[in-house]
């Protein structure tokens, strides 16, 4: 099941209010993971040396699928604004692909930048995904024992 009809038929779309707003009733939190850290492959076949001076550490990225490509059916470009790079390395970007594919919002920007090294060690990204998990609250439970024992709080108010 897809995640809008999901919250439809739990009705939080018709409030309009955000799933994220209600994070913390439901004991839980997003946090950014860093999923990938590796270098930009080819370089000198794209577009890098018109902008290599505007690279540094931290300077956002973007990843776009190409889905066609003959060689590479998980192949994933790296742009810089509409300026292409080059690609991920084929042999580690089938699940950042996937991810892609998914619709999951990823986060990316350059990790290292070094104009001394050669150019497969040259230009590093990172990749970031936001993920949502359990509070330590959701995590354990209130102890009430065997389910018979809990308390009964719908009876004890109304008896």
């Amino acid at each position: 099941m897809e995640r809008r009809n999901f919250l439809k038929n739990i009705g939080l779309v018709s409030t309009g209010l955000p799933l994220l707003s209600f994070k913390g009733a439901l004991g839980l939190s997003v946090t950014k993971v860093r999923i990938y850290d590796n270098y930009v492959r080819g370089l000198p076949h794209y577009g890098y040396e018109k902008i290599k001076s505007a690279l540094q550490a931290g300077t956002e990225l973007r990843l776009v699928r190409e889905a066609e490509n003959l060689h590479d059916s998980f192949a994933v470009q790296v742009y810089f604004g509409e300026i292409k790079l080059g690609y991920l390395p084929a042999y580690e970007n089938i699940v950042l692909a996937n991810m892609i594919d998914a619709g999951i919002a990823l986060e990316t920007r350059v990790s290292a930048h070094d104009l001394q090294e050669n150019m497969y060690h040259r230009l590093a990204l990172e990749a970031f995904a936001e993920l949502v998990i359990s509070t330590p609250q959701t995590l354990a439970p209130p102890d009430f024992g065997r389910a018979d024992n809990s308390p009964d709080l719908y009876r004890n108010t109304f008896i």
